[in-house]
């Protein structure tokens, strides 16, 4: 479960926002407060024209990990937005170091913001800005619709988009959870018919890819990143097979888990969560090559309406997400992406599959020895500098019968050790540290070597 803290930071006129109902105070600093918000969100009463920063919180757990941040407005428009958490210079709650943010505009008048990121442990601190973050700004807003009523399947199950196994599908009996979770699925989608005449949004669930050859981590962030590609477009609704794994029952979703390798099953699933179209896929090596077949599938005719096969040179799984950005591209044509965003993968979800190649250890080692032989040489040198004084102060020294030469050649030789120490110790420390240097661009900062196999067990 993700467990994210955040705040909403409004910097000019305190009235202008407020929390709406009862929320636990949760203190991030001496001298900032905020309030836990409940799995299902915190609403705040705003009144603008004003300018707003969502400030958000997560634990060292969840680094790398995208944050979806949804922005409820007066229950009539939504923004879906993904938030990746970093490490904050200074400041925030020590179990939450973690930082993200987001940014936008109220619109004149008193409007309601239902702010909602995962399902953890959430605390929100309201603020007005001066003016929105550039570097952080919401995704556009899209017509929002609650479902409220019973989502009921069709008594006819579409047939799956590929002939089904021989094996009959097992029928999936949801029990009284089915009704409320594919509600709960559907009010994820943002599905229903716009009010006022607006257009409902396409609502897409994106399959887990099916892998023949290759590694389990790569399936993950590769269908991960289809998912994210979906999001970027406008008038689509996108949501994952781990998103509707995690708003499933218990007993739903174990027998969930049963019908997954079954086509039809799942059409039946996705024909009872109310959605629009398909997209599934398949990630293959053959003959030394990677094959990515991605299909877009209309759920309501269950046809396959597009395919891209592409044959890409076998690598370490970055050429997968090279493509994913063209082919979302080729398969919606008619939906352009959201103002703001860029199509393609980010560079960081490579380093999930192709992490750099040392632990942080290893710098923090080297940039130890670094400081410790500097620390060595500085000691050497205050000892030396003690010795030359001492040689100084034995030779001026006003001593009846003079100095014997055999002690100022032995106080002068424990001068030029102890230089020639201190010397070696410096040199030591400018080798480490320029090493330090040198490996702290090929550390995997973000602990990507360890964390791509856990997520993906989690996950799946």
């Amino acid at each position: 479960m993700l467990h994210v803290l955040v705040a909403v930071s409004l910097l000019a006129d305190p009235g202008a926002v407020e929390v709406v109902g009862s929320a636990s105070p949760l203190k991030w600093t001496p001298k900032l407060s905020g309030y836990e918000v409940p799995k299902g969100g915190v609403t705040y009463k705003v009144t603008g024209p004003a300018a707003v920063l969502l400030e958000l919180r997560g634990k060292a757990s969840e680094r790398g990990k995208p944050v979806t941040v949804e922005l409820i407005r007066d229950d009539e428009s939504i923004s879906r937005n993904q938030v990746a958490l970093k490490s904050k210079p200074a400041g925030g709650p020590k179990t939450h170091p973690l930082y993200g943010k987001l940014s936008w505009k109220v619109p004149e008048g008193t409007h309601t913001y239902r702010v909602t990121a995962g399902g953890g442990a959430i605390s929100a601190a309201l603020k007005a800005v001066d003016k929105v973050a550039g570097d952080a700004v919401a995704a556009v807003e899209q017509p929002y619709i609650s479902t409220d009523s019973t989502v009921v399947a069709d008594s006819t199950p579409a047939p799956a988009s590929t002939p089904p196994p021989t094996t009959p599908a097992k029928a999936i009996d949801l029990g009284a959870s089915a009704t409320s979770a594919a509600a709960i699925v559907a009010d994820q989608l943002g599905g229903g018919s716009g009010a006022g005449g607006m257009a409902k949004a396409t609502r897409i669930a994106v399959y887990d890819f099916e892998l023949a050859g290759v590694e389990p981590n790569v399936g993950a962030v590769v269908t991960d990143s289809v998912l994210a590609e979906m999001r970027k477009l406008q008038r689509v609704s996108a949501i994952g097979m781990d998103e509707i794994r995690d708003m499933l029952s218990h007993e739903a979703n174990k027998q969930f888990m049963g019908c997954e390798e079954n086509e039809a099953c799942l059409a039946e699933i996705a024909g009872a969560l109310g959605v629009d179209e398909l997209v599934s896929g398949s990630l293959a090596k053959v003959e030394g090559s990677h094959v990515m077949v991605i299909r877009r599938i209309d759920q309501n005719r269950a046809k396959v309406v597009g395919t891209v096969d592409k044959r890409l040179k076998a690598e370490s799984g970055q050429e997968f997400l090279a493509a994913v950005g063209p082919a979302v591209e080729e398969l919606f044509p008619e939906y352009p992406v959201r103002e703001g965003v860029s199509r393609g993968v980010p560079r960081d979800v490579a380093l999930r599959l192709d992490p750099p190649p040392l632990p942080k250890w290893v710098f923090w080692g080297t940039a130890g020895a670094a400081a410790a032989t500097a620390v060595a040489g500085g000691l050497f040198a205050y000892l030396a500098q003690d010795s030359e004084n001492q040689w100084n102060d034995t030779v001026n020294a006003n001593t009846p019968g003079g100095v014997p030469g055999d002690t100022l050649v032995d106080i002068g030789n424990t001068a030029r050790s102890r230089a020639k120490t201190a010397n070696i110790f410096f040199v030591s420390s400018g080798v480490l540290a320029v090493s330090a240097g040198v490996i702290a661009l090929f550390t995997d900062w973000h602990g990507y070597r360890d964390a791509p196999n856990a997520q993906t067990a989690a996950a799946r």
